[in-house]
């Protein structure tokens, strides 16, 4: 019998956001039989917003608390783990995880797979050469979609052939069975919802470049002529303060609410009629294909993910970017209904599903 392979899974931090939650879909999935697993974490989430829930209870899971790069105690932390664990393989997420673990890597051996998670547009010069110098130091970099393959061969003048393109993904099966028993109705009572009430949903960090502005003023325009809807917005982060006041500034704390984080994201989820992204930037948007797979349609403005997988009136329409066009095509998706939508938006998930996933990147591995 073959020797297991010796996986580390390094992240920078294992919050609530879409790469922790696709290494934890990684880690869940990945042939125990040939993989030896563990986890590497360089910061802690502040609350227990976190997905180590997630993670099967006989994980190896190293969770480090770094304050920062010049934090000497928590490098020489991490190089008594990789003396400890001696990986065959890294599979890396996240700038300061890529850039920790591709430095050590002469001192260990061991070869390095990083994720490009979105289209950093705001990467600093001294991140881009960093990127740049580790990259020869990289066996591959796995791109989510096309357009970060694309944007970061250029961003770091690294040669495409150095990439993979695996989109990010979600477990279809898993899914399906969190919302088989779910009703409508009793959820919107359980969630504090009155039965007749219509609702849109966006789970976002609420961060700048997640752009929420536009998306309250897209909504504000679109309930002029559809007051019977109402905004969930779920998520946490620095613009809350700002998006509180503006909604109250708008008078339309009774139609958007703004929740913070959820565990049950699919119960939201579950009672909306479709789904809303407005960012500047991102890298694959997996919370429109978990939309998707529930089968709401979305609306997303023209960023990297959506541009491939979102199709004008199959399974929702994109946007240009202007509050205009945000709510002409939410009013699209209103008058033509959730169920006219529907199965296109399952169709699509699947193809999103993580034993794809998986498959190419046990290709890699």
């Amino acid at each position: 019998m073959n020797p297991k392979i010796k996986l580390l899974v390094g992240i920078t931090e294992f919050d609530m956001s879409g790469a922790p939650k696709l290494a934890a879909d990684i880690i869940n999935n990945l042939d125990r039989n040939k993989y030896e697993l563990a986890l590497l974490s360089f910061f802690q989430p502040k609350d227990d917003n976190n997905f180590f829930d997630l993670l099967p209870g006989n994980l190896k899971n190293y969770r480090l608390n770094f304050k920062g790069f010049c934090d000497i105690k928590n490098w020489l932390e991490t190089c008594r783990i990789l003396r400890e664990y001696r990986p065959d393989i890294i599979l890396s997420n996240l700038f300061f995880s890529n850039t920790v673990l591709r430095a050590l890597k002469p001192f260990f051996g061991y070869k390095v797979i990083i994720y490009e998670h979105n289209t950093y547009t705001k990467k600093k010069k001294w991140q881009i050469m960093a990127d740049k110098i580790f990259s020869y130091f990289t066996y591959k970099i796995v791109a989510v979609s096309e357009t970060v393959k694309l944007f970061t061969a250029d961003q770091e003048k690294i040669n495409q052939n150095k990439f993979a393109v695996i989109p990010d993904a979600i477990d279809y099966s898993d899914i399906q069975a969190k919302i088989k028993n779910y009703n409508k109705d009793d959820l919107k009572e359980k969630l504090g919802f009155k039965k007749e009430d219509k609702f849109i949903i966006n789970v976002a960090k609420l961060w700048p470049q997640k752009n929420h502005k536009l998306l309250i003023d897209g909504f504000a325009e679109f309930i002029k002529r559809n007051s019977g809807y109402k905004l969930i917005i779920l998520g946490q982060g620095p613009m809350l303060d700002f998006l509180t006041g503006y909604v109250k500034e708008l008078n339309l704390e009774d139609k958007i609410f703004l929740l913070g984080r959820k565990k049950n994201v699919f119960e939201y989820m579950f009672i909306s009629e479709f789904f809303v992204l407005t960012s500047k930037i991102e890298g694959f948007a997996i919370a429109c294909i978990e939309a998707m797979s529930l089968g709401l349609p979305v609306v997303s403005t023209k960023v990297a993910g959506p541009d491939e997988y979102v199709i004008d009136g199959l399974n929702g329409y994109l946007v240009e970017g202007d509050k205009e066009d945000v709510s002409r095509k939410m009013q699209e998706i209103a008058g033509r209904g959730q169920a006219y939508f529907s199965e296109n938006c399952k169709v699509t998930a699947q193809k999103y599903d993580i034993k794809e996933n998986i498959r190419k990147l046990e290709v890699l591995l």
